[in-house]
C-alpha cells in the first residue's frame, strides 16, 4: 500500500514538473507575432512547454501578477515596482518604439512642449503611452480602441495628432493605404526596453532563460525572428534590435 501511494506521489511530481506554462501577452499583431517566435526558440532551448495567451494588456500582466497564469510577454524594467509577485528575466527582450504621427505639415513637434496643448488620441491599454500623458500633463487626451480608430480620429481632424507604438502603427497605415497622408515624426518620441516577467513561483527559470536568450543573440537565431518580422512590415529598420 505505501509503495502505491509513492508510485501515485511521484507520478503526480513528474506531472507537475511537465504542466505547460500560460505566459501572457497584452501586444497586438504585428508585435504579438514576435514576441511568440522569440519565446518559441526561447522555451524550447530550454526544454519549457508553454502557451501564449492573449488578453487586453491590464489584464494580462494583473492575471500574471496574481499567479493566475505563470508569466507576461513582455513589459517596460520597472514593471516590478507595481507588481511584486513578477519576477523579470534580466535579459532584455526587444526594444519598443512609440511616435507622434500628424497630417498637418506646418505642425511643429520638435519638443513635449510642443504636444502638450494639442488635442491628441492613444490607444487604450498602452501603459508606457498613458503614462507620458500623464507625467507630461497633457490637456485633451483621447483614448481609442485601436490605431485604425486612432487614424480616423485624426483624419477627421478630431485630433490633431496620434502617440503610437510606431510599428503596429506604420503597419495600420499601410493597410489603410494612408502611406502619403500621415506624416511620423521622426526620431521616435518613447523607446523602452521590454521584458519578459514570470510569476516569482517560476523563478528558479529564469538564470536559465537568461543564459538562453544571450545565447539565441550571440548565435543568430535572435536576429533572423527580428528580421522575418520586419519583412512584414514598411522597410525601415532600427526601432527593433538585439542590442
Amino acid at each position: 500500500m505505501h509503495r502505491l501511494a509513492l508510485i501515485f506521489l511521484l507520478l503526480g511530481s513528474v506531472l507537475f514538473a511537465q504542466k505547460s506554462l500560460t505566459i501572457n501577452t497584452g501586444w497586438y499583431p504585428p508585435e504579438r507575432e514576435l514576441v511568440k517566435e522569440i519565446l518559441d526558440e526561447l522555451f524550447a532551448r530550454t526544454n519549457i512547454d508553454y502557451t501564449l495567451q492573449q488578453l487586453a494588456p491590464e489584464r494580462a500582466i494583473k492575471n500574471a501578477n496574481l499567479g493566475l497564469d505563470d508569466g507576461d510577454a513582455v513589459r517596460i524594467f520597472e514593471v516590478v515596482k507595481i507588481f511584486p509577485h513578477l519576477r523579470r528575466v534580466n535579459e532584455h527582450f526587444f526594444t519598443a518604439a512609440f511616435s507622434v504621427f500628424y497630417i498637418n505639415k506646418s505642425l511643429s513637434v520638435e519638443t513635449v512642449d510642443d504636444l502638450r496643448n494639442k488635442r491628441v488620441a492613444i490607444v487604450n491599454g498602452t501603459k508606457i503611452v498613458e503614462k507620458f500623458v500623464k507625467k507630461n500633463k497633457f490637456t485633451q487626451a483621447e483614448k481609442t480602441l485601436n490605431y485604425e480608430e486612432a487614424f480616423l480620429k485624426l483624419l477627421s481632424k478630431e485630433v490633431s495628432i496620434v502617440i503610437l507604438n510606431r510599428r503596429p502603427a506604420l503597419s495600420a497605415i499601410k493597410k489603410m493605404h494612408l502611406e502619403k497622408v500621415i506624416i511620423e515624426h521622426k526620431p521616435p518620441l518613447i523607446q523602452k526596453k521590454m521584458y519578459l516577467y514570470l510569476h516569482n513561483k517560476h523563478e528558479k527559470l529564469i538564470p536559465s532563460l537568461e543564459k538562453s536568450l544571450k545565447q539565441m543573440k550571440r548565435d543568430g537565431s535572435y536576429q533572423k525572428a527580428i528580421e522575418n518580422y520586419l519583412i512584414k512590415l514598411p522597410s525601415e529598420r532600427g526601432i527593433i534590435d538585439a542590442k
